[in-house]
């Protein structure tokens, strides 16, 4: 059976399935490519992609110069032509699709990757696959309306029995963009390790997700926002919410 995408061969396959075997990879240039018979060369290896499942790619994609990487579970049949379980497009391209991977412990699914059709009401395209929005998906640190093309992303879902990807939350995370180095002002203590501090005049606000380091004379092991004090000398690595405008700390290392 061939598959249209990803999410239709993991919903027809049980996750024994999906881990029994990791075959064997290679990656190179297409060559000889007969849609036909769906068959093409890499080098002077025949591959074979009837069966095959298409990862950021689809089937007419496929051209002759194309750069894929191709995996195999099922090695070379008794014509010495390697089957095809999958086909990405390889490094030679600059793309490998999103970044796939299984949670044991919640039983779903991982998505990172690229926005690239905008959200609307009911579902987001990443990387050229369909996922489902509905009103149990959470979002965190991006709304609906910001999920637009070009945005990367987290993804956390699960695959139905139809082949949709479920999302149950997404998420963008951001990295520092600027580095700032001063004495604090004024603390603002919200939580455990959430709250915000005043350097020259500016709010920068901490978050659970804050890394926080203390460096001092006397460094503590389990450092917080709580620990903090005015004149305390500190380097922030921060960036700026697309959504509220709030300059959002990622690192904090008090000197």
């Amino acid at each position: 059976m061939q598959y249209g995408n990803l999410f239709d061969y993991l919903a027809d396959h049980t996750f024994e399935e999906l881990l029994a075997g990791f075959g064997m990879q290679i990656e190179g240039t297409v060559s000889a490519l007969d849609t036909g018979a769906k068959q093409f060369n890499i080098g002077l290896v025949p591959v074979s992609y009837t069966d095959a499942i298409f990862d950021g790619m689809v089937e007419g994609d496929l051209a002759n110069d194309l750069v894929v990487k191709v995996d195999s579970q099922l090695d070379f049949d008794g014509s010495g032509t390697l089957t095809a379980t999958k086909i990405a497009l390889g490094s030679g391209d600059g793309s490998f699709g999103f970044d796939l991977s299984f949670d044991y412990s919640n039983f779903n699914y991982s998505l990172d990757g690229v926005v690239t059709v905008d959200a609307d009401g009911s579902s987001i395209v990443i990387n050229g696959q369909l996922i489902t929005i509905n009103a149990s998906t959470t979002f965190n640190n991006v709304d609906l309306a910001s999920l637009v093309e070009g945005t990367s992303v987290n993804c956390v879902g699960y695959v139905n029995d139809l082949g949709d990807f479920i999302a149950e939350s997404i998420t963008v995370e951001y990295s520092a963009d600027s580095t700032l180095t001063g004495a604090i002002e004024s603390i603002t203590v919200d939580g455990t390790n959430a709250g915000s501090i005043t350097i020259a005049g500016v709010t920068y606000k901490i978050t659970t997700k804050t890394v926080m380091d203390d460096d001092s004379a006397t460094p503590l092991e389990h450092f917080n926002v709580t620990f903090l004090s005015t004149a305390d000398v500190v380097i922030i690595s921060y960036y700026t919410d697309p959504t509220t405008f709030e300059l959002v700390i990622t690192k904090l290392e008090r000197d």
